[in-house]
């Protein structure tokens, strides 16, 4: 079911088995592995079933030294949470990033792609991905011919695109028509409480901008608010924790990461429709595919260099058609109308012969338009090195609900900026190699000081609660369990410890479904007694 905080009796106290935080991809599996069962879930989002401003405002916070677009147009207050915003690219992490690198300082996860491989099958599932996507180079799917890469040098790889990534849209009436499963809407956690011990979680008390307050009585609660919300609640939740709970080694907030994103060179050739159909958005019946190059781990090995993906990126005239289409379809993905509205069908109507027979080529061919470009750009999205002091802490200020604001202090490290110039370079000599052009490589990549002005964040916050072994290492053990809090789970990619180069949401589905089937074995395995179906009146008492 789904209500509305706005609903329920002031000071109301709710009773769960699980209590989840956050209704974005991770909390939306977790709750959807349960539907059906005897586990009574309630699952806690800050926003409604729609966009609104005053609920987004309290994603605001302060950025230390440089941008990070992330804070605030990265993030969704909304059931669906950042799905809402996704494009849904779907791509699993190599082996080597889960691996303990000699050269990237903190790299190694305690599991290991066995351990996860199940997990995103699984994952394929939900979000409706057939089971061979990943198996065949997608040129051949379309008939293209492939390129002969120097596998030790550079990889083909390819985004899976899936049909509907709004997922707050796409299980809105199954979770509304579930019995054990509930959704509760405007819901702003504003601490996550213990018992009098300390260690054993026992409720999440919230609130709704309207000033109606209320908690849930829980024995577990899972966090899966995002790499920058996971933190600040749990740096928020200071009541019996002086200094937030997990944070008793101050590691919680710390090793933030994103993916770096940069553009490193230009692309000059005589036939650039054979870099298009090859490097360009894919259309076919079951997906949508992009064909990228990737670092191969040959050469992050040989050159100690972290992970490194990359797309051709085609600029147009600014006055064509296609550059008339590109700012619709922008302006509905931010769900508003383009500037110059008049203008921009203007074009479009100039353009709509050559537009005639781009469609023939989506719709007969499942190629992309390749109008030709007025330049193509090497777009880079690198790893990013985990370091402590590149992080998530509590500001001064406060937000509408009186609670402290973030400040984001995201830092870059020599080994970051050198990926890109080696990766780069890799793609020029590969490209020449094959006639495919001539990479003219940007000047930054050798400045002995990069401008910090040459990437941004990709909106893939990660690790600020990252997973280890043991609690010196981290804020999550092996099971997502933060140390010390029994009870108290964390996932997305805040446990990342490292976010290799790969879109991080099926990392994140898969990563919360290995957390639902230890929450399930938990359960069963401890015979614990649930409690029964909803109360027909919530109680109200003075908790708050």
């Amino acid at each position: 079911m789904i209500t509305d905080i706005e609903q329920l009796p002031d000071h109301a106290v709710l009773q769960a088995d699980i209590c989840i935080v956050g209704a974005g991809a991770a909390g939306l599996l977790i709750a959807r592995e349960f539907l059906g069962t005897a586990t009574q879930v309630i699952l806690l989002e800050s926003g409604g079933l729609g966009a609104e401003d005053a609920t987004q405002a309290l994603s605001a916070g302060e950025v230390s030294e440089g941008a990070f677009r992330g804070l605030q147009a990265g993030r969704s207050r909304v059931l669906g949470g950042t799905t809402t915003l996704w494009g849904g690219q779907c791509i699993p992490l190599d082996p080597i990033d889960l691996a303990e690198r000699p050269w990237v300082p903190f790299s190694g996860w305690p599991i290991g792609p066995d351990e996860l491989a199940p997990f995103y099958e699984r994952a394929k599932q939900h979000l409706r991905i057939e089971q061979d996507e990943y198996d065949q180079p997608v040129w051949e799917r379309f008939g293209l011919g492939s390129l002969v890469l120097d596998r030790a040098k550079l990889q083909a790889v390819h985004g899976v695109f899936i049909r509907q990534p709004d997922l707050g849209r796409r299980f809105r009436e199954e979770i509304r028509a579930a019995d054990n499963v509930r959704v509760l809407l405007h819901a702003n956690v504003r601490s996550i409480e213990t018992d009098a011990s300390g260690v054993q979680v026992s409720r999440v008390a919230f609130c709704s901008l309207g000033g109606r307050r209320g908690s849930v009585a829980a024995r577990r609660v899972v966090l899966c608010a995002g790499a920058i919300e996971n933190a600040r609640l749990l740096l928020l939740s200071d009541s019996k924790h002086p200094n937030g709970l997990g944070n008793d080694r101050d590691l919680v907030g710390r090793f933030l990461q994103d993916h770096p994103c940069g553009r490193t060179a230009t692309i000059e050739t005589t036939d650039p429709r054979r870099l298009q159909d090859r490097f360009n958005l894919l259309y076919g019946k079951r997906a949508n595919y992009l064909p990228k190059l990737a670092l191969s781990e040959a050469v992050q090995r040989e050159q100690k260099v972290l992970n490194c993906v990359a797309r051709l990126e085609y600029e147009y005239e600014a006055d064509s058609g296609m550059q008339a289409v590109r700012d619709l379809m922008e302006a509905a993905r931010g769900r508003r109308w383009p500037k110059g509205l008049g203008g921009t069908l203007a074009r479009l109507g100039r353009g709509s012969p050559a537009l005639a027979g781009d469609a023939w080529r989506v719709l007969a061919k499942g190629l992309s338009p390749a109008p030709r470009p007025r330049r193509i750009h090497l777009e880079v999205f690198s790893e990013q090195t985990p370091q402590p002091d590149s992080r998530v802490v509590l500001g001064r200020g406060t937000d509408a609900l009186g609670l402290r604001k973030v400040l984001v202090d995201w830092r870059l490290d020599d080994l970051t900026w050198r990926t890109f110039g080696v990766f780069s370079r890799t793609v020029r000599d590969e490209f020449a190699r094959l006639g495919l052009g001539e990479v003219r490589l940007l000047d930054w990549l050798d400045a002995e000081v990069p401008p910090r002005s040459a990437v941004v964040d990709s909106y893939h916050p990660a690790g600020t609660t990252r997973m280890a072994r043991h609690a010196a290492g981290g804020v999550v053990d092996i099971n997502s369990q933060v140390f010390g809090v029994q009870g108290l789970y964390v996932t997305g990619s805040s446990v990342f410890p490292t976010s290799g180069a790969a879109n991080p949401t099926f990392t994140i589905a898969a990563m919360a479904l290995r957390l639902a089937a230890r929450l399930k074995s938990e359960i069963a395995t401890r015979n614990v007694v649930t409690v029964q179906q909803w109360p027909a009146r919530a109680e109200a008492t003075g908790a708050g």
